[in-house]
This record gives C-alpha cells, structure tokens and sequence, in this order.
C-alpha cells in the first residue's frame, strides 16, 4: 500500500514539473528577458542586432563564441528615438571592433 501512494505521488510530482516547463516555456516567448540600456552601453564586444516589433525595441546579443540571446529593451526615462540612436551608435562602435 505504502509503495503505490509513494508511486502516485512520485507521478503526480513528474507531472507537475512537466506542467510548470510548459507554462513558464509560453511565459518566455510571451515575455522575453529584458535589458537595460546601460548594460548594452558597457559591451566591449562581441554583436548585436536591433529590432522594432510591436512598438517595443528588441535587441539580439550575440557573444564571441557566437550564442544569440532576444533581450526586450528597457529604455526608462530615455525616449525611444534616443534609445535607438544610442543602440545604433554602439552597434556601429561593435562591427568597427569585430572588423
């Protein structure tokens, strides 16, 4: 008796875990991690790439040994225009760099 309700709770556990993937896998699509401006300002290297979906700014970093990361962008306090002039300026300074 002991060993089956040890097994359904084992189960019911597993299943759980499967659940909870599941749902935070919708969450991160749904809501990708953001990046404050100021951590793009202090990159040395490495790329990233700039886009405006939805009316938000989406930025792909990618690091040296070349893994791409989606970070939406967090500009608060700074206007949006001003935050892509900001984007552009760094990602120019990052190609000249990896030239």
């Amino acid at each position: 008796m002991k060993k089956t309700i040890i097994f359904i709770i084992a189960i019911l556990l597993i299943l759980s875990i499967v659940i909870l993937q599941q749902i935070h896998s919708m969450y991160m699509k749904k809501y990708p991690m953001q990046i404050e401006l100021k951590t793009i300002e202090g990159f040395q290297d490495g790329k990233i790439i700039i886009e405006e979906k939805y009316g938000k700014i989406f930025v792909t970093v990618v690091d040296k040994s070349g893994d791409a990361h989606i970070h939406l962008l967090k500009h608060e306090g700074v206007p949006k225009t001003e935050a892509l002039k900001i984007l552009n300026d760094k990602k120019q300074e990052l190609d000249n760099k990896n030239l």
